[in-house]
C-alpha cells in the first residue's frame, strides 16, 4: 500500500510539472543567450493558411528583421522567449482556438504579457479577442473579434474591401496611406467593450467598424487586423502566387513594416 500511494503522489507531481511546462514553456529554465534571439517568429501549425505564412516571412524579411517559422511543438514546449514577437498568420479561428486550447491561448496571454510583441492577421486576429462567443480567445483585449462579416463576404469566400485611416496620430498611422485595398478572407471586425488603451487605427469602409486596432497589454504591445495585409494580390515578391480579381492598386507591406516596428517597440 505504501508504494501505490508513493507512486500515486509522484505520479500527480509529473502530472502537475508537465502541465506547468505546457502553461508557460521552459523560458523559466532555460535562458536565452543575446545571440540567440531572433526578431520575428511566425506560427505555421494547425489551422493556419500556408499562403499567409509565406508572404509573411516575405514581408518581414523585406522590413529588414529576421524571421523564423515555428510550429505546435516548438509553440508548445519550446522556448518563446527567443522571439521578440510573434505573429498569428490568416488561419481558421475555430481550428486555431480548438487546437490550442486552453493552455495555448494562456501563453499567448503571458507572452505578451511580460514583455513581448504580437501581431495577429485575419484569422489569426480572432483568436485575440475576450469572448468569442462560441470559442474561447487569448483575452488580450477586453472585446469581441466577430468573424465572418457577411456584409463585406460570406465565409468561407474572400473578397478585395478598403479600408479608411481612423486614428492619424498612432505611431503606425504617420505617413501612411489614408487609403488601402486589402484582401478579406473571413477576419474579423472589433467589438471594443472597453476602448481604454486601444487605438483603431484603420476601419472598413463598408462596415464603418474596426478593421485594425493597437494597444498596449502588460508590458507588450499588440496589433490586430482583420485583413490580409501581407497578400501581394498579383504580384509574386511575396511568394505565394496567389490572384484575385480584380487586381490589388496598392501594397499594405509599408504597413506592416510599421506594425513590426511598433510591436517590436523600435518606434
Amino acid at each position: 500500500m505504501l508504494f501505490r500511494k508513493t507512486d500515486t503522489r509522484t505520479k500527480s507531481l509529473f502530472l502537475f510539472a508537465l502541465a506547468i511546462l505546457l502553461l508557460f514553456g521552459c523560458e523559466g529554465s532555460n535562458p536565452i543567450d543575446p545571440a540567440d534571439i531572433i526578431d520575428v517568429g511566425i506560427f505555421n501549425g494547425s489551422g493556419t493558411w500556408a499562403e499567409s505564412v509565406t508572404a509573411l516571412t516575405h514581408a518581414v524579411e523585406n522590413a529588414g528583421f529576421d524571421v523564423e517559422v515555428f510550429d505546435d511543438v516548438v509553440f508548445f514546449t519550446g522556448n518563446l522567449n527567443k522571439y521578440r514577437m510573434i505573429i498569428w498568420p490568416g488561419g481558421d479561428p475555430r481550428e486555431y482556438s480548438v487546437n490550442l486550447g486552453s493552455i495555448g491561448l494562456t501563453r499567448i496571454r503571458n507572452y505578451v504579457e511580460f514583455g513581448h510583441g504580437f501581431f495577429g492577421v485575419g484569422g489569426g486576429a480572432a483568436i485575440a479577442d475576450s469572448d468569442s462567443g462560441h470559442w474561447a480567445g487569448a483575452g488580450l483585449f477586453r472585446g469581441d473579434a466577430v468573424w465572418p462579416v457577411d456584409r463585406i463576404r460570406p465565409y468561407p469566400d474572400e473578397v478585395l474591401t478598403d479600408i479608411i485611416l481612423s486614428d492619424r496620430g498612432h505611431e503606425i498611422s504617420r505617413n501612411s496611406a489614408n487609403q488601402y485595398v486589402s484582401l478579406y478572407r473571413w477576419g474579423p471586425e472589433f467589438n471594443i467593450f472597453h476602448s481604454g488603451g486601444i487605438s483603431v487605427v484603420y476601419r472598413y469602409v463598408i462596415t464603418g467598424n474596426p478593421a485594425i486596432i493597437a494597444f498596449p497589454f502588460g508590458a507588450g504591445r499588440v496589433v490586430l487586423s482583420g485583413c490580409q495585409l501581407e497578400i501581394e494580390e498579383n504580384n509574386e515578391r511575396d511568394g505565394t502566387g496567389y490572384s484575385i480579381e480584380p487586381g490589388d492598386p496598392d501594397s499594405e507591406w509599408e504597413l506592416i513594416e510599421k506594425i513590426l516596428f511598433y510591436c517590436l517597440n523600435n518606434i
